[in-house]
């Protein structure tokens, strides 16, 4: 008799149809946070003018993870209508991935650091001066996620996101105000006791904290149950416009908020380790404006930029693994490059990873067989 686990993995639910509308956004998510890590580490302004991050509290990371959980409600919805051992089997096989690529592109990194020794304060921007002391102990700590240098800090969260989702999902599709209660629950626990949640090698707490980001990411599986085709068009548009209307006007604020709220010691409200609750409403008025837009809002892939960030969004794990070693090589190798040259670095970290995608979508999608004629 076949182990039970054995049995999940081998059973393969049938292929869904791609909406292309989720790779858009995905795609302009990765690019928003290629953007943003390229000027962190450079020290210029340039494009990520146009970012979230410069318009609101929320940034590319908040698209990226409730996007994330719009695909995993998608596609673990199906799975545990059979079994959901096999909807954990399937994340905890992700998680692996997730890691065994982590690591791999550390290492990569760690080899390009101790090749381009740089001075000791892009070292200290990325969070690698002691990786590159101690490499062999910088390995280890990757490889179990207790140790997070600059940009390796997204996957772990992914991977905590990951462990608890399924048991999520399961929750809510029974009742959905229970799976709701789990989501919130964890994140207010998050909020109470932030030293109860995860920690480093060096007792400093993760930088994304999954627990108060999964609340995000289960927003977005749970958005599926929400009926929006069946609403009248007037009805839609009038949502559309007011949620617009209040994200644009707490965009106006978000930056004097931010500043109050960290000078009256009340910085959680709009935190980023832990995503605040107002940062949460920021980015869910956007995203609630967003949906109810695309409700009715057909795509041109013929249009060449809506075509590339498709192309983009559905390879995310290589695209984001790419924009992350292409931000340590700007990193360690383009310092004292003007704002001019800074953007010609961003353009090609764009279109690099258009290639990146595009190469890996033809190395993973099996040749199609050709038919007989009868």
């Amino acid at each position: 008799m076949r182990d039970e686990t054995e049995t999940f993995a081998s059973q393969k639910p049938a292929q869904s149809p791609r909406l292309h509308s989720l790779d858009f956004y995905r795609g302009v998510a990765l690019i928003f946070i290629l953007i943003d890590h390229l000027e962190m580490v450079t020290g210029h302004l340039v494009l990520s003018t146009f970012t979230l991050r410069r318009i609101g509290l929320a940034d590319g990371l908040d698209t990226f993870v409730f996007i994330s959980g719009v695909v995993f409600g998608l596609v673990h919805r199906r799975v545990q209508e059979s079994s959901f051992i096999r909807s954990q089997w399937k994340a905890i096989r992700r998680i692996g991935v997730l890691l065994a690529a982590n690591w791999v592109t550390f290492a990569f990194v760690l080899i390009l650091a101790l090749s381009f020794r740089t001075n000791d304060f892009t070292l200290n921007i990325l969070r690698i001066d002691q990786a590159v002391s101690h490499p062999i102990a910088a390995l280890s700590g990757v490889a179990t996620m207790m140790f997070q240098p600059f940009g390796f800090d997204i996957l772990p969260l992914y991977v905590g996101i990951l462990i608890i989702a399924p048991t999520i999902l399961w929750v809510s599709e029974r009742t959905l105000l229970g799976g709701l209660s789990v989501s919130i629950g964890l994140y207010v626990m998050a909020l109470i006791n932030p030293a109860a949640t995860l920690v480093t090698s060096d007792s400093t707490p993760w930088f994304f904290q999954p627990l108060g980001w999964q609340l995000v990411f289960t927003t977005g599986m749970l958005s599926l149950r929400i009926p929006l085709k069946e609403q009248h068009f007037s009805v839609r548009v009038l949502l559309a416009a007011s949620t617009l209307l209040a994200f644009l006007t707490l965009s106006i604020f978000a930056w004097d908020l931010t500043t109050f709220y960290r000078t009256q010691n009340s910085a959680w409200l709009v935190g980023h380790s832990i995503p605040g609750p107002l940062r949460i409403l920021h980015f869910m008025l956007l995203a609630a404006s967003i949906t109810l837009l695309h409700s009715f809002w057909k795509y041109e892939r013929q249009i060449v930029f809506v075509h590339w960030l498709v192309q983009i969004g559905r390879s995310p794990l290589p695209v984001f693994l790419f924009g992350l070693c292409f931000t340590y090589v700007a990193a360690l190798t383009c310092t004292g490059l003007t704002s001019l040259e800074i953007l010609l670095v961003e353009f090609n970290g764009i279109l690099l990873s258009f290639f990146v995608a595009v190469l890996y979508h033809r190395l993973t999608t099996p040749p199609c067989k050709p038919t007989n004629p009868t």
